[in-house]
């Protein structure tokens, strides 16, 4: 059975700057959300616990990010998307800002910025680069940001989180698909001059692309579930590239079972709010499924988009064993991770001929990076002695 942070530097000294450079002024007031009127919002969407996706904006700052598309028809009033963000910078404890721009320019771009001095995360119009009223927050009924927070850590870095609608009433519209500009920029205590600023553009619908990943002939590694009569088979295939940030799960699990064989992936050992892949012998069916409930009115199939598995069959055999084969990427939006390094947690189950009350079920954890990697065949013709011609 197989079973960044740095530490604070001294803060740089703001020095003057050339005309062209953007400066920015206080503002006078900000304001308040007591009788702020939120715009229509899909009550469904929100934000995951994880931001899996991130960009390096700098050496010290990076943000991690998820695009949250709408659930609602194109014609909807409530048709809209979320963006999570949580900008980091390392050795920082002032204000930092992220802008969408049309231009690459500050002038007309629209900013989030956040204060640590007053707590505040608010948007503001970057108009000119005017010092005495270029920068100015955003009238009361613009302020729609939500889970919006700033604060610096012990280890010294600026933490700013946000969710933004992508598309609101006279802003720059944030695009799923197709080139952003965004602009980065940072300085002291109070919302003033900078001292670093840095424009990149982001296309999120490139954090989609996966590059094609192969499952090996053979899986090696397996996992024998104890009393269970079943046994999950596996390989683990890393991302090729840092920019795909994915790689894949090679699953067979077998089991002595004339019935559904399932696989699922939970946070907490419970089968309350975990994922799964279940196949069926009422229609070879290999499929991904929500399981939102101890009920089985409460355990649904995953929507279409979500149906990603690849490579997937289910048989059972002369011997009596079910066979159920997948291919699953390791990290999903709005889906539990699978982690290469670190623990998780799987929930094995097996029941009757339909989806219904499982007849048998085991929880066991499971860290890849445990495995002790198998020897190729070359390799083990390597360390074949060698013959004695001295006899």
């Amino acid at each position: 059975t197989k079973m960044q942070t740095k530490s604070p530097t001294p803060k740089p000294t703001p020095t003057p700057s050339p005309t062209d450079n953007p400066s920015t002024s206080a503002p006078t007031s900000a304001p308040t959300s007591d009788t702020l009127i939120l715009p229509p919002i899909p009550t469904t969407l929100t934000c995951p616990t994880i931001l899996a996706k991130s960009t390096e904006i700098d050496p010290t700052t990076t943000l991690h990010y998820e695009i949250v598309p709408s659930n609602d028809p194109p014609e909807s009033s409530t048709n809209n998307g979320l963006l999570c963000g949580r900008l980091e910078t390392q050795s920082h404890d002032g204000w930092v800002g992220l802008a969408i721009s049309q231009n690459l320019l500050m002038p007309r771009s629209e900013a989030i910025i956040g204060i640590p001095m007053d707590d505040s995360v608010l948007k503001y119009d970057l108009s000119s680069y005017d010092a005495a009223g270029g920068v100015t927050v955003m009238e009361e009924r613009k302020q729609t940001l939500r889970n919006a927070s700033i604060y610096t850590n012990e280890d010294g870095t600026t933490i700013m989180e946000f969710t933004k609608l992508l598309v609101e009433e006279d802003e720059i519209p944030i695009r799923e698909e197709g080139v952003n500009i965004f602009l980065y920029a940072r300085g002291g205590d109070f919302l003033g001059l900078h001292w670093y600023r840095r424009s990149y553009k982001k296309d999120f619908a490139e954090d989609n692309f996966v590059p094609e990943l192969s499952c090996p002939d053979v899986l090696y590694m397996s996992t024998v579930l104890e009393n269970m009569n079943a046994t999950l088979h596996y390989a683990i295939v890393p991302s090729t590239s840092p920019e795909s940030r994915n790689g894949i799960l090679c699953g067979r699990l077998e089991a002595k079972h004339d019935g559904y064989i399932s696989i699922a992936f939970s946070r907490t050992v419970s089968m309350v709010g975990a994922e799964a892949i279940i196949g069926l012998p009422s229609d070879d069916s290999v499929l991904k499924y929500t399981l939102n409930d101890y009920n089985v009115g409460d355990v649904f199939p995953m929507r279409e988009d979500r149906q990603t598995l690849r490579d997937t069959s289910f048989d059972m055999d002369e011997d009596g064993r079910t066979i159920m084969e997948f291919t699953k990427l390791l990290v999903e939006d709005w889906q539990i991770p699978i982690m290469e390094d670190g623990e998780n947690i799987f929930l094995y189950a097996a029941g009757g001929y339909e989806l219904g009350v499982h007849s048998a079920h085991l929880s066991f954890t499971k860290d890849f990076a445990e495995d002790v990697p198998v020897p190729s065949v070359e390799e083990e013709e390597l360390e074949l002695p060698a013959k004695d011609c001295s006899k």
